[in-house]
């Protein structure tokens, strides 16, 4: 099964953009998936499974860290 996963923290984008997100996921991925969300924010969408940030874990948001994805896993990466 596909795992597409976003973040959502600050506030340059709320949750009807997630929501748009996960309908356009939706309608463009026959394949069985999960879309999951990792926000600081609650959220209530049907369809989309939430996970929270802690809140002492919030202030990791800031930190930059490369990425590196063994080539086995396809991934799409958005900014």
């Amino acid at each position: 099964m596909l795992t597409v996963c976003t973040w959502l923290w600050g506030n340059k984008y709320g949750p009807g953009d997630v929501a748009k997100l996960a309908a356009g996921v939706r309608r463009n991925i026959r394949e069985p998936h999960r879309f999951i969300v990792i926000s600081d924010c609650g959220l209530d969408i049907a369809d989309v499974e939430h996970y929270a940030i802690a809140e002492e874990d919030r202030s990791l948001l800031s930190v930059k860290v490369p990425v590196t994805l063994p080539s086995a896993i396809p991934a799409v990466v958005v900014p």
